[in-house]
């Protein structure tokens, strides 16, 4: 057997393992994304392409539904995790 194959393909691998660290590391940090004045607070995926997501924008807390099609606002939420009285909670039927 050839070292030098041998090494090469040592390196190899440890190369493909290294950049699939790189990219699952930076596809974590993606997540948890902060703007001036919005923020992703936390999400919760819930199948292909959809989920709800708790988004501060300045001092005001809303919980979103996302699809592949659309948004929705679900409700507003006071600091404390209350839902404020002049939120509005809709549900839009799915196709």
């Amino acid at each position: 057997m050839d070292w030098t194959f041998a090494i090469r393909w040592i390196l190899a691998t440890v190369g493909v393992i290294g950049l699939m660290l790189v990219v699952f590391y930076l596809s974590g940090r993606n997540m948890k994304r902060k703007g001036r004045d919005l923020e992703i607070l936390e999400g919760l995926p819930l199948g292909n392409r959809q989920g709800i997501y708790l988004v501060r924008v300045r001092d005001r807390l809303f919980v979103i539904g996302i699809t592949p099609t659309s948004m929705q606002l679900l409700c507003e939420l006071e600091e404390d995790g209350k839902k404020k009285d002049s939120a509005r909670a809709e549900i839009k039927e799915g196709n």
